[in-house]
């Protein structure tokens, strides 16, 4: 290992990962980890049942030119013998392990006897154990012990990445060099308690290696599956080993905002990169108008973390042009965390009831029940972790059926769970539901203080909730890249939606929400329509319908901007059903008029989405949509914009005819005008800035003519021209971001778990 590889370790004292909290057979697959990454030796476990002696070893030949030892190639047998507690190894505790070793040594299974530990080893305990296994047969020992332990883990950057919990267990200043730990302190100290339960899982190895070859990587998976998590161990990861310093970023556009190409080390985090709880069709086409500039800064060294729910990157997949970006489209850089074996599972389980603060009697209890808890479908990462703390286990009694329900049938304990709640944790809830991230300190408006009175508590017993529901319920730490502060989130989106179906059940908490309905923001906490079956928003009911249209009107009148007008689309056309809308379009007959004032590019007009959803529930007058047609047509030609070429809505707006007549009147009308447009878009074109972004909605345009005109030769042949012409001019420019491509390579090698009988769960109450 070369010296810029090996981390500077500012914090006094020896490293110290407290080990003893990881568990035996989570102990025993960091050792199989360090013997393959950095002794490079093969080995071959044997379960407990027929191992001839070797209970929890592993055996193989000893490889002797890449070890510092000096043993050499031999016949060798490695112990893995984990504690508890720290405590000091002496020989009186390895006499069980002394009487195989003869008969292993007798059969010549064992020159070589390599005991790997996390108990303290002194001199003196080092010795006598050697100088028995000698007087034994063993004519190589070697005793590790959690001194050699502790300086590996903190000396291997390759062993960490695949091994990512450790950044969880220890002082995170032992392992990253100042300059990592000073820019990333607060960031890893708000992971650490997901870092600590975290198993290195298929998954999170396939996700390693996405980063690590493209760059880039997208994960899936149903709510509580454990995207957040795996993302939370890929960025501790990239900060030690790729020297990344990470930004947790809301869309695409604040990603890219604090992009600096002069700094090629960030790796963006992304967490629902398309959508919370349903699709956001402007998350969507952000991401898909910014693809070119996202290639970019990876080719320039950047890194991008994304998650979503699967059903929701199912629906936006139809929107994502996913040619422009092609790992992307043959799922090189897409990675399930769902496909967890049985062994990961248990381990997981395992590690959140270790961690967790149960009593020592009640993981007593359970564990006769937990390898079948481990299997159910489907298996839950977050649910999980509720089993380990005591806030949402109150009525789970030590039974199979209990323990079973509660792991497979989440949602009725959670129910459960808000009911027990006294009125200033469910203002605390309410508050935070209702922000998304409450800022810290409590800065309480006329609103917020209304809404607590009406619930029965006070502000300062909402600011002793927060504090008392934090690292179950919430989340408290940064928020934002650049003007950070402090905020209170959910710890985890599906305890979001838990508290939305039981306000549902509250009467005086549903017309609490909707009284404090105030801007186009508020709007994404709510749904109109129940025929939705995924992700669980406050479900407005049929009898308050009127009085949320009158917020609706209220709210239209006074939206300040347009993020606040496609936040205000969005929820008409994605969260409403007909029977809202028609009673909607009565109270607000203004609507229809609001929405023709739509402009170039089309692809991304919220307009277009709320009259398409009228169309089809057959409340648009088609007078108004042949108005509608002119318009698009109109400026599909002269800007010209094909954007909206393959979007949905537009099918659903349009007639199949009159979509091919507007494309195929451009024949006519567009190309002989190509030069005039070019020059027109070149004499409006900034003196400073990204040229290939101001060029690209005419590229992408042009290219779509190409598409529909392709039977067309004269036609393709001068839109080729014009592309052509268009990459010359932005062509310097594309090249220059490309440049300064660097990428930390390692091995990558999967620690393979060891096969054993003996029930992972085994030691769970020796805390």
């Amino acid at each position: 290992m070369t010296a810029d590889h090996i981390p500077v370790v500012t914090a006094p004292g020896p490293p110290d990962f407290q080990l003893h909290s990881l568990g035996w057979r989570a102990f025993q697959d960091l050792c199989i980890a360090i013997l393959r990454e950095v002794l490079n030796q093969s080995i071959q476990p044997f379960t407990d049942s027929s191992d001839g002696g070797r209970d929890g070893a592993f055996h193989g030949h000893w490889r002797s030119d890449s070890t510092e030892f000096g043993i050499p190639s031999a016949a060798c047998v490695v112990q893995c013998k984990h504690t508890n507690a720290s405590a000091t190894l002496a020989p009186s505790s390895l006499k069980g392990e002394f009487r195989k070793i003869s008969k292993l040594v007798a059969k010549g299974m064992c020159e070589a006897y390599i005991l790997m530990t996390n108990a303290r080893l002194t001199g003196t305990s080092e010795e006598r154990i050697c100088e028995q296994l000698r007087s034994l047969g063993v004519l190589f020992p070697m005793v590790l012990g959690d001194q050699w332990m502790n300086q590996t883990i903190a000396a291997n950057q390759s062993l960490r990445m695949l091994a990512p919990r450790v950044y969880g267990l220890g002082d995170l200043s032992q392992i990253l060099d100042e300059r990592a730990y000073t820019q990333s302190r607060t960031f890893l100290s708000y992971l650490q308690g997901d870092l600590s339960t975290f198993v290195s899982t298929s998954s999170y190895l396939q996700s390693v290696e996405a980063l690590r070859d493209h760059g880039f990587v997208l994960l899936l998976g149903e709510p509580a599956a454990g995207k957040s998590t795996i993302a939370s161990a890929l960025a501790a990861s990239a900060i030690d080993a790729w020297r990344c310093s990470v930004i947790v970023a809301h869309d695409a556009v604040e990603a890219l905002n604090h992009w600096n190409p002069h700094e090629p080390r960030q790796l963006f985090w992304v967490d629902d990169a398309f959508g919370s709880v349903r699709h956001e069709r402007t998350m969507t086409d952000e991401w898909r108008r910014r693809l070119p500039q996202i290639m970019a800064a990876v080719e320039a060294g950047a890194r991008f973390v994304l998650t979503s729910r699967d059903y929701i990157y199912k629906e936006a997949r139809q929107y994502l042009k996913e040619h422009s970006f092609p790992p992307l489209g043959d799922s090189q850089i897409v990675v399930s965390v769902e496909d967890l074996n049985r062994d990961e599972r248990k381990q997981i389980l395992y590690n959140h009831l270790r961690q967790g603060d149960q009593t020592r009697n009640f993981l007593t209890w359970i564990k006769p029940y937990l390898d079948e808890a481990a299997t159910v479908e489907p298996f839950r990462p977050e649910i999980a972790r509720r089993l380990g703390a005591k806030r949402f286990t109150k009525s789970v009694v030590p039974t199979r059926t209990s323990v079973i329900n509660f792991m497979a049938k989440p949602k009725g304990f959670l129910r459960d769970v808000y009911a027990e709640m006294d009125p200033g944790q469910i203002g605390a809830l309410s508050l935070v539901y209702a922000a998304g991230r409450l800022p810290s300190p409590l800065h309480l408006n006329d609103q917020q203080r209304e809404t607590l009175e009406q619930i029965g508590c006070t502000s300062s017993e909402v600011t002793r909730a927060l504090s008392m529901l934090a690292g179950t319920f919430f989340r408290y730490g940064l928020f934002g890249s650049g003007d950070e502060y402090q905020s209170w989130s959910f710890r985890h989106p599906t305890l979001r939606e838990g508290f939305a179906a039981f306000v549902v059940g509250e009467p005086h908490l549903l017309e609490l929400f909707l009284a404090g309905l105030n801007d186009a923001s508020d709007l994404s906490q709510v749904d109109a329509d129940n025929s939705h079956l995924s992700g669980t928003l406050v479900r407005i009911p049929p009898y308050l319908y009127r009085q949320l249209a009158e917020h609706l009107k209220a709210i239209r009148h006074s939206i300040p901007n347009l993020t606040a007008w496609a936040s205000y689309c969005r929820f008409l056309a994605y969260s409403c059903s007909r029977g809202f809308l028609s009673l909607y379009m009565e109270v607000d007959p203004d609507l229809v008029h609001s929405l023709m004032d739509f402009k170039p590019l089309l692809s991304y007009s919220p307009e277009i989405d709320v009259l398409a959803k009228l169309r089809t529930v057959g409340l648009l007058d088609e007078d108004v949509r042949e108005h509608v047609l002119r318009k698009i047509r109109e400026l599909t030609l002269n800007y010209p914009d094909a954007s909206w070429f393959n979007e949905i809505d537009f099918r659903l707006l349009l007639d199949p005819l009159e979509f091919l007549a507007i494309f195929r009147s451009a024949s006519g009308s567009l190309i002989p005008r190509l030069d005039e447009i070019l020059r027109d878009w070149t004499s409006r074109a900034p003196a400073h800035g990204d040229r290939f972004e101001y060029y690209r909605p005419l590229s992408n345009s042009l290219f779509s003519f190409q598409q529909v005109l392709r039977s067309d030769d004269s036609a393709v042949h001068a839109l080729e021209r014009a592309l052509r012409r268009i990459d010359e001019i932005t062509g310097e420019a594309v090249r220059n971001r490309a440049s300064g491509l660097e990428y930390s390579r390692y091995a990558l090698r999967a620690t393979s778990a060891s096969v054993s009988e003996r029930s992972i769960f085994d030691d769970l109450d020796n805390k």
